[in-house]
């Protein structure tokens, strides 16, 4: 029994070292782990107004997303958010921000330079505007910077639990809401496969279903005229579908229930997935890509999302692309590793017992 209880304390050490952090993306509410601006969360308020979620702890730092009171400032990229593009973060290239900002917490673009040099670009949660009244995630390129390129990294509070990488077979079905800016007419020159050449309206947004390996096993998105497109893997021609997106009312009307609705079901087993689109102003679902498309590439398992806006526009509600309500059901997986150390602790508890009976 006396060598039993130096495995059971380095066990238990395990135990603590692979319990992952939660994060959340649920509603993008406070409640889940956003905020809006610095005034009265920092200590002191480093940033001028609103607060991008690279950051600091987005999606962390509530009790029920699995951290403490308050968010914190982090160094850029280093939480589950991350972002990847030249743009973002409120300054057209990664140079200019850490210039103004610095690479590391305490932030401080309150200085006139520093405001000066910032732009309209960014993604920001708990943001108003979001689906019946409530708060959602606000996604703004509204300058001519480039595109925003946006990483998550889905963890066990998404996934009720489980940690996504251990979801390895089975169907993870993943549901999420969404409210574009208005249209616009900007076009591209395409060449189609057989040779000839369509005009049509380009990607403005998409979002990438990628595993731990980094492979994207297919996209859905929006066109710059609000058209809904997807395809399978990262690369080659867009499907366009016959859907445009309902949109930010800017005519007055009440916007909060524009949002239409994704469903996407991911079959790792089969390796291959289905897109539904529920569309609010008709009260329809339909399905865009049918149960057993092939996915462009492998995934082993969902555990990250990407977020792609090219825009540019200041259109609607300051030309602000709005995502909300996200839920994720997902197989009964393998034991969780904290589990799993628990079971280890249970099994030696048992080989000590036969041996003091043996």
């Amino acid at each position: 029994m006396k060598r039993l209880i130096p495995l059971c304390l380095a066990l238990l050490v395990v135990l603590f070292i692979v319990a992952p952090v939660h994060a959340y993306l649920g509603g993008f509410e406070q409640a889940d782990g956003y905020v809006f601006a610095s005034t009265g969360y920092y200590n002191p308020p480093a940033f001028d107004n609103w607060v991008d979620v690279v950051d600091y702890n987005a999606g962390q730092w509530v009790p029920n997303a699995g951290g403490g009171p308050l968010p914190v400032e982090i160094p850029v990229n280093s939480g589950l958010w991350s972002y990847n593009s030249q743009a973002g973060s409120f300054y057209a290239t990664q140079a200019l921000r850490a210039t103004w900002m610095g690479p590391a917490p305490l932030y401080s673009a309150t200085t006139p330079a520093a405001q000066a040099a910032s732009v309209a670009t960014y993604v920001i949660g708990n943001h108003f505007n979001g689906r019946f009244g409530t708060t959602a995630l606000a996604m703004r390129d509204a300058v001519s910077a480039g595109p925003l390129s946006y990483d998550y990294k889905l963890d066990s509070f998404d996934y009720g639990g489980t940690t996504p990488s251990t979801v390895t077979s089975g169907t993870v079905k993943t549901n999420f809401y969404f409210q574009p800016n208005p249209p616009d007419n900007i076009t591209a020159v395409v060449q189609n496969s057989n040779g000839t050449v369509s005009i049509v309206s380009p990607e403005k947004f998409y979002m990438s279903f990628t595993d731990s390996t980094g492979n994207i096993g297919f996209q859905w998105g929006y066109a710059h005229d609000n058209t809904v497109i997807w395809r399978a893997g990262s690369t080659g021609s867009w499907n366009y579908t016959s859907i445009v997106a309902d949109c930010t009312n800017y005519i007055g009307n009440n916007p909060n229930n524009n949002y239409d609705g994704v469903t996407a079901y991911l079959n790792l087993s089969t390796q291959t997935f289905q897109l539904d689109y529920f569309d609010v102003s008709a009260n329809l679902t339909t399905t865009i890509a049918a149960a057993g498309t092939s996915l462009g590439a492998t995934m082993i398992d969902q555990t990250h999302l990407g977020w792609w806006l090219d825009d540019n526009l200041t259109s609607g509600i300051g030309g602000k692309n709005f995502f909300d309500d996200f839920s994720f059901n997902v197989p009964t997986s393998s034991p969780e590793p904290a589990s799993l150390a628990v079971l280890g602790l249970g099994g030696l508890a048992l080989i000590a017992r036969r041996r003091r009976h043996g």
